[in-house]
């Protein structure tokens, strides 16, 4: 990020898991770059890093990135990094993008100008003028609207998008607005709601994964249903057509629907890469032996079938609902090393920058 003085700032934080699978995650350093910001130029700042911590490359497991400069084949810090890896003869880490920050474009990417630009432009015409503003509030207290203001547009925000949209339909009455706003209104709330909870703090990585295709799942539901003119999880839509408004434009609901579900696909792939892996993680009971990496499906059988552990399993059902790393404390680390360092590696992994984006906002 860059600082009011113009001045770039790189974030270099270390997330790591004992042999007791306590998690700590913390800044390890920054560092200001007052030249340029290259692929080259970050990967040897955090080169410096790993040498300031007495850290070898085949400690790393993953590495959580946003950035041109940091994502990308060769010359970006990715490629850098895997190089890296290869000269010291040990296998490359997982890289991931920042969830959060691949959930945004996706809602980005589908096309709402045609009701935003409009709703854009009257939004801040009558709250960037004081006078529009106070005649506009007085307006909506002469119609006894159970709205006194509408919400201020700010295109940094995504969650801003979704608010005034909200508003603004819920307005309609004094602004007679049409089904897409509706439509989008609905949708760009469900997004929302997706990235509070992508939000939310210390998710693992399957946590955020499990978000991800429950949401594609919603969307494929969405798709069927407003097929249909079935607007249960579209309240907005629902409470036009309970008025007999015109009608429901499906096939351009259905083209907006189809274009999120393939930009989910696109933007997540890196995850879905991972897919088997990381539902292993998430739960270690349901998997064929012959599915499992090589190096644990030894370790997998005997978990599964040795009676000792059918005391693990009722630790499974007493943390549900409670963070995973919770039950993988009750392995012995001894008797199942392999599985035990597999766990290790996705408790120890960034899903999201969220943690980096708090620390530069306090900065700023």
């Amino acid at each position: 990020s860059t600082d009011v003085c113009n001045t770039s700032q790189l974030l270099v934080f270390f997330r790591g898991v004992d042999d007791e699978l306590n998690v700590t995650q913390e800044l390890a350093s920054l560092h200001s770059m007052h030249g340029t910001t290259t692929g080259d130029d970050i990967f040897k700042e955090i080169q410096k890093t790993l040498t300031e911590y007495n850290l070898d490359w085949n400690r790393l497991q993953c590495v959580t990135v946003e950035g041109r400069n940091m994502s990308g084949i060769k010359i970006c810090s990715v490629g850098q990094i895997t190089k890296a890896c290869e000269d010291a003869g040990i296998s490359e880490p997982m890289f991931l993008r920042c969830v959060i920050y691949q959930q945004a474009p996706c809602a980005k990417h589908v096309d709402m100008s045609s009701v935003l630009k409009p709703v854009i432009s009257i939004v801040n015409f009558i709250r960037c003028h004081a006078l529009n503003h106070r005649q506009f509030r007085s307006f909506l207290e002469e119609c006894d609207s159970e709205l006194i203001d509408l919400t201020y547009y700010t295109a940094v925000c995504w969650l801003s998008c979704g608010k005034v949209l909200s508003r603004f339909f819920q307005l309609r009455n004094e602004i007679d607005w049409l089904w897409k706003l509706a439509f989008f209104a609905d949708l760009v709330n469900h997004m929302n709601n997706l990235n509070l909870k992508l939000q939310g703090e210390n998710n693992l990585v399957c946590d955020l994964f499990a978000l991800i295709k429950a949401f594609r799942a919603k969307l494929i539901l969405l798709e069927s249903q407003e097929k249909t003119c079935n607007f249960v999880h579209l309240l907005y839509c629902a409470e036009l057509h309970k008025k007999g408004e015109a009608e429901f434009p499906s096939s351009f609901a259905n083209l907006v629907i189809s274009d999120l579900k393939e930009q989910f696909r696109k933007r997540f792939a890196d995850l879905d890469v991972s897919a088997e892996e990381i539902r292993l993680f998430q739960n270690p009971f349901d998997c064929d032996a012959a599915d499992v990496p090589s190096q644990i499906q030894m370790e997998i059988i005997e978990f599964q079938e040795n009676y000792c552990y059918v005391v693990v399993q009722g630790a499974w059902r007493q943390i549900q609902g409670k963070k995973l790393t919770e039950f993988y404390k009750f392995l012995n680390s001894e008797q199942f090393p392999n599985l035990n360092k597999f766990a290790c590696k996705f408790i120890s992994i960034f899903g999201t920058t969220y943690l980096c984006e708090q620390t530069f906002s306090q900065m700023e």
